[in-house]
């Protein structure tokens, strides 16, 4: 039996063979909730299926620009509106309540809040 090295070497540069001629995995979206936003806008994981999918292309290779908003909450769920303006739906980090965050599009700052 050749020495394990050997026989890890071997298995990686067969994982990499495979690896590396596999396409994107792709299956049929999951059905449309009629209550949610299209395209996979509506919820956290992607749709009310929790596919963790989405039809929007990442953020791309060039640069970026992020803005820090502090709402002393847990936001997992964050939507903009057909108006532009970005929903935030949380949970409190210190009351454990839920909160909408309705945020101004331009400074990200808080609009108006609800509880």
């Amino acid at each position: 039996m050749p020495p394990r090295s050997t026989r890890v070497l071997a298995l990686a540069a067969a994982l990499a063979a495979v690896l590396g001629t596999a396409g994107p995995a792709r299956a049929a979206a999951p059905p449309a909730n009629p209550h949610l936003a299209a395209g996979g806008a509506g919820a956290m994981h992607g749709d009310s299926a929790s596919s963790d999918t989405t039809p929007r292309s990442g953020p791309g290779t060039g640069g970026t620009v992020s803005h820090r908003t502090a709402l002393q909450a847990a936001c997992p769920t964050v939507v903009a509106g057909s108006d532009g303006y970005p929903v935030a739906v949380c949970t409190g980090m210190f009351d454990r309540a839920p909160h909408v965050h309705l945020l101004d599009p331009a400074t990200t700052s808080r609009s108006r809040s609800s509880r």
